[in-house]
């Protein structure tokens, strides 16, 4: 029975095995070589002082396929808002207009 880390990182393998495109586990992109892909981590929003900052540095980080994860604090009361106000202030003025930015 596999747990932890190595249910994390085999579970992630069987995935890519049954037909997934990538991975948003890091370790097994790089012990097993496939695409790795995903949102930001949780982690990167509460490296920040404010989820604003950690969404406007990701935003000019990866203008061209932006996923922004809303759900670190407040949904609705601060995730939603600012991420709206991201992509008006950072994506919008930039002038991308692909359909890859998100909010998840």
């Amino acid at each position: 029975m596999l747990i932890g880390v190595s249910a994390a990182v085999f579970g992630a393998r069987a995935a890519i095995i049954g037909g997934a495109c990538g991975t948003s586990c890091t370790l097994t992109a790089k012990e097993f070589d496939v695409p790795a892909s995903g949102t930001m981590a949780h982690s990167w929003v509460q490296s920040f002082d404010s989820e604003y900052e950690a969404f406007k540095t990701y935003a000019k980080l990866y203008p061209n396929g932006c996923t922004l994860l809303i759900d670190t604090y407040d949904t609705l009361g601060s995730g939603l808002p600012n991420a709206i106000k991201v992509f008006d202030e950072v994506l919008r003025t930039k002038g991308n207009k692909t359909n890859c930015s998100k909010i998840r």
